[in-house]
């Protein structure tokens, strides 16, 4: 079994800046994914959207996003424009590495609940400082002389310093929620369903449309089948379950698995470890 989910990391830090041509909108070779590490979305320039979950926003250049680990999220290109953006996604153990005991670096990367994340639109003076910020880190993680990783590492300090400042003293912007009504009631109604069958003529009855469709425009917007996002969604729920306490059979149950060694194999498959293992690993 593949998934099409959950991209992990083997770096603690990932850091890079691209510029694309769009050449045939509004089609997206990306579904909706997460990845094991924070991730510093940073939109300089095109015409995009930016799901995250069950929320959609239109980006402008200037804007500054923090997703968290476990949140979905996907880019969808909206016309031909040349879209540029800098990412750079990082590990919690590594900002805590970077962290004092008098300058705690996550404090901008703590979220109130699963659904949350945070954005912030950048004035001009703010993105060149951030710009030439990041360009500097990029420059000593690429150089091979000695001492350079260490160079590199006080990079990504002043980067953090200066994100964890722009949170704590700016206003977080609003932004008007485009996500389709339809695709967030079927996801509401997935999330408070794991627990029981869940199937595509049971939504059709329950939102009075055909299957068809709602399964059409469900892809269309997240990139991924029903199917996907239901499995997905019931793996999430049993990790958090682990993390807070419960057992492997109270995991698989309550997360909507009938058969326990169907969600032991299938855990393993996406997660890359056996549900017991993260459990230990992650409570």
């Amino acid at each position: 079994m593949v998934n099409e989910v959950y991209h992990p990391f083997e770096s603690s830090v990932i850091c890079y800046s691209e510029k694309s041509v769009i050449s045939a909108p509004p089609l997206d070779p990306h579904p909706f994914h997460r990845h094991n590490a924070y991730e510093i979305y940073y939109f300089m320039s095109g015409n995009v959207n930016l799901y995250i979950e069950q929320q959609c926003y239109n980006l402008r250049p200037g804007d500054l996003v923090i997703i968290s680990p476990e949140q979905l999220h996907r880019v969808v290109y909206l016309d031909y424009q040349v879209y540029e953006r800098t990412i750079i996604n990082i590990k919690h153990e590594y900002v805590e590495k970077l962290s004092s005991d008098s300058t705690d670096l996550t404090k901008c990367f703590n979220f109130n609940n699963v659904d949350d994340f945070k954005h912030i639109h950048l004035n001009r003076e703010s993105r060149e400082e951030y710009t030439s910020l990041v360009n500097k880190y990029k420059e000593f993680r690429e150089a091979a002389d000695y001492g350079y990783d260490l160079k590199a590492d006080y990079e990504l300090t002043n980067i953090l310093i200066f994100i964890n400042k722009l949170f704590e003293n700016a206003e977080l912007s609003h932004k008007e929620n485009v996500m389709p009504e339809l695709i967030k009631n079927v996801m509401d109604y997935v999330q408070s369903h794991l627990a029981e069958t869940i199937t595509l003529e049971m939504l059709a009855n329950e939102f009075y449309l055909s299957g068809k469709y709602i399964s059409s425009q469900f892809k269309q917007h997240t990139g991924l089948t029903l199917r996907t996002y239901i499995l997905d969604q019931r793996i999430a729920f049993a990790k958090r379950l682990l993390q807070s306490g419960a057992n492997v059979s109270e995991a698989c149950y309550r997360s909507g698995f009938s058969d326990y060694a169907n969600f032991i194999r299938t855990f393993t498959n996406l997660v890359g470890i056996s549900p017991g293992k993260f459990a230990r690993e992650n409570k």
